[in-house]
């Protein structure tokens, strides 16, 4: 049994952005990693 505990502030979270992230959480836990999109670099969104 897996225990996880996600902390975001609200400026940088909504939300969108929290179920886009619970998405791809699931796709790792079930194996489908490599039907996820390719990630981009955080500098590339600053």
């Amino acid at each position: 049994r897996w225990l996880a505990m996600l902390l975001f502030h609200h400026l940088v979270n909504d939300a969108t952005s929290l179920y886009a992230v619970l998405r791809e959480l699931q796709a790792h836990l079930l194996g489908q990693h490599a039907a996820l999109g390719q990630s981009v670099p955080y500098r590339n969104y600053v």
